[in-house]
């Protein structure tokens, strides 16, 4: 009797795990479909943006304008390998920023030199939340490359992730000339600047803040989890 029993009893466990692991498939499943539709529509949002900001503006080159969109797909793109790798669980929130902005720096030419600093840290944000910050850290990082160092090659440029009870704080800040002033009040910035507002606040229900410090800083604050919007204070 006992080997029969240890053999159902084996195979009551195997099936348990058949089961297990086809439920757990068949969630993966579900959620890449998601996200990539949700990139999909991200890609027609971006492409719509750009189009609208191309009507105004002067000169509108055409290659620099695919240009950016095809270096914010890759972001996408970017974003998409990260959360496949951890197998669509929550990540940490440093480990995005260094991905997203190593794929900026990637595209630098030979003569430019920028020095990346990353602190670690074990914050995490939700698929849905890193899907925002992704493009939120792109814009900011390629901010930093285009505008930050007008009269030299490149500088430092670095990321800091802290975490309270309730919110989490992304900076980015780097050594260049700063935001100029129309900037900090609000005015201009390019299509950029302005995905960097919409998302903090319609995609992260956040806030984002601009100043001047020994160079430009932006601080993105939202909620830990996305059951509420982080209150304005004197934000830009």
């Amino acid at each position: 009797f006992a080997p029969y029993a240890a053999i159902a009893i084996e195979n009551a466990r195997l099936y348990e795990q058949a089961r297990r692991d086809a439920a757990r498939a068949a969630t993966l499943v579900e959620e890449i479909n998601h996200r990539v539709k949700n990139n999909l529509s991200a890609i027609l949002g971006l492409l719509h943006i750009e189009m609208s900001h191309a009507r105004w503006r002067r000169g509108a080159d055409c290659g620099s304008v695919l240009k950016d969109l095809s270096h914010r797909i890759q972001g996408l793109a970017a974003l998409h390998s990260a959360l496949s790798e951890a197998d669509w669980a929550p990540l940490r929130l440093s480990d995005l920023c260094a991905r997203i902005v190593q794929s900026v720096l990637g595209a630098l030419s030979p003569d430019r030199s920028i020095r990346l600093e990353i602190a670690p840290s074990p914050v995490r944000v939700t698929p849905a939340q890193a899907h925002s910050l992704a493009l939120i850290i792109h814009e900011l990082a390629a901010n930093a490359v285009e505008h930050a160092w007008p009269d030299r090659p490149g500088g430092r440029l670095s990321v800091t992730v802290t975490a309270d009870a309730d919110v989490v704080t992304l900076e980015m800040r780097d050594d260049g000339a700063g935001y100029p002033e129309a900037v900090l009040a609000g005015q201009g910035g390019g299509v950029g600047l302005f995905l960097v507002r919409n998302l903090t606040e319609h995609g992260l229900g956040g806030r984002l803040q601009l100043r001047n410090e020994g160079g430009a800083v932006a601080t993105v604050c939202f909620a830990r989890s996305q059951g509420g919007p982080v209150e304005r204070g004197s934000d830009n």
